[in-house]
């Protein structure tokens, strides 16, 4: 059976920063079978940037998922947080940010994300 709502998370990291998830979380859903997020990301390029994927989906009736996975960089005080929000009713909604000493030497942003069976691009790019 098919889940009503689901969340494919793309994450593509264009950096050389290492990351370590350091909190995950579902409010609403369960996480799909072997979509777990990585406990580790490694380090991409601007030119090749290094693509994780992980994903949620809606469990019972009439039901969404909403999610946050929180990585912390390589300095250890730099946090990134990543949120998504795919509603059984209602428009879908994500968020990344990042906090910290080294938040201004990256740019963050995320793409895609409509529809009831989403897929969203969320990004890590040093600051231009």
């Amino acid at each position: 059976m098919t889940a009503a709502r689901s969340t494919l998370v793309q994450f593509q990291n264009g950096t050389n920063a290492f990351l370590t998830r350091q909190s995950w979380n579902l409010a609403h859903g369960i996480w799909t079978e072997d979509m777990l997020p990585p406990e580790q990301i490694g380090a991409g390029s601007a030119a090749q940037p290094l693509t994780v994927s992980w994903e949620s989906e809606s469990d019972g009736f009439m039901t969404g998922t909403e999610g946050s996975v929180t990585y912390l960089l390589q300095d250890g005080q730099t946090t990134l947080y990543v949120y998504w929000d795919n509603p059984f009713v209602g428009s879908n909604g994500y968020d990344i940010k990042l906090d910290g000493p080294l938040s201004s030497d990256y740019s963050v942003d995320h793409s895609g994300g409509s529809g009831d069976n989403a897929t969203v691009t969320f990004s890590l790019k040093a600051a231009s």
